[in-house]
């Protein structure tokens, strides 16, 4: 009995053990695995990126159209006409072929075409109008005897458009009260030659009843900041804005910005009261 006992305790370590002695191969194994997978991985990677910069180097040398360059002509009339000059370079050129610029609001809209001018070699430039409250995309075509044209790109909103305006806010609440207080605050970043000067802006309060109360923004001080070497630098000014006013939790904000040359435009922010 005694040696029955001895045998049954004997096979139940063996097994203990060779089931420790399993799992810890499973877990070098699945070690090993995710080295593999780890060190498979970052090779593919490697490759992908290695082909991304191979093709891109490939799709250059291929490119009809290179060394493309938008810039904002002076002077300029208006937001509804705002000139700017292209400048490219063509990687072949036609005997004779005619060049053009063309150009469109948005994907769909009707191609507007403008005859390139020649510059030199292979260069070539147009000045287009533009409003400011479209985008637009372009294409360049050459007619002779063989027809061609380049991709669709699109021109750069930057050239044209404002920058954007960076908007912020806070809200403190009186406990007790229903009504929460709110300020919002705008600041403008901008160079001596900036088009688009702000003249007016006005905060559209829309609450929770529907009603829009129309508030105009507050001018603070701002501070004008050297960027560059002391010889050549550039100036840039930031100005600030701001509204207080008392609203709900639905309070909801616009802001209308009118700008010195005409422009307007109405931006959506992301008010909301933060408990």
């Amino acid at each position: 009995m005694k040696g029955t006992t001895k045998f049954i305790l004997v096979l139940l370590i063996g097994s203990v053990l060779l089931n420790v002695y399993g799992l810890f191969q499973m877990k070098q194994m699945k070690m090993n695995l995710m080295d593999y997978v780890s060190s498979s991985s970052h090779g593919i990677e490697h490759r992908l990126s290695s082909i991304e910069h191979e093709l891109y180097q490939w799709q250059e040398r291929d490119r009809w159209v290179q060394n493309i360059q938008f810039t904002r002509s002076e002077p300029t009339t208006g937001p509804d006409a705002i000139h700017v000059d292209v400048e490219w370079t063509l990687q072949e050129v036609e005997r004779d072929a005619q060049i053009n610029f063309l150009y469109r609001k948005g994907e769909k809209g009707n191609w507007m075409e403008v005859e390139a001018e020649w510059i030199s070699g292979s260069m070539y430039q147009a000045t287009i109008p533009l409003n400011a409250k479209d985008h637009y995309s372009y294409q360049i075509s050459s007619n002779g005897s063989v027809m061609k044209g380049s991709e669709i790109g699109y021109i750069p909103t930057e050239i044209y458009q404002p920058d954007p305006l960076s908007i912020g806010y806070g809200t403190t609440h009186t406990s007790g009260s229903r009504d929460i207080h709110y300020e919002l605050f705008v600041a403008k970043y901008h160079r001596e030659s900036d088009l688009y000067e702000v003249a007016e802006m006005y905060a559209l309060i829309k609450t929770k009843s529907g009603e829009i109360e129309k508030k105009k923004l507050e001018l603070r001080d701002g501070e004008y900041m050297r960027y560059g070497d002391s010889d050549e630098y550039e100036e840039y000014g930031e100005t600030n804005w701001f509204v207080q006013f008392e609203g709900d939790e639905q309070t909801t904000v616009q802001l209308e910005v009118h700008y010195t040359n005409g422009y307007e435009e109405v931006i959506d922010t992301d008010l909301y009261y933060m408990h």
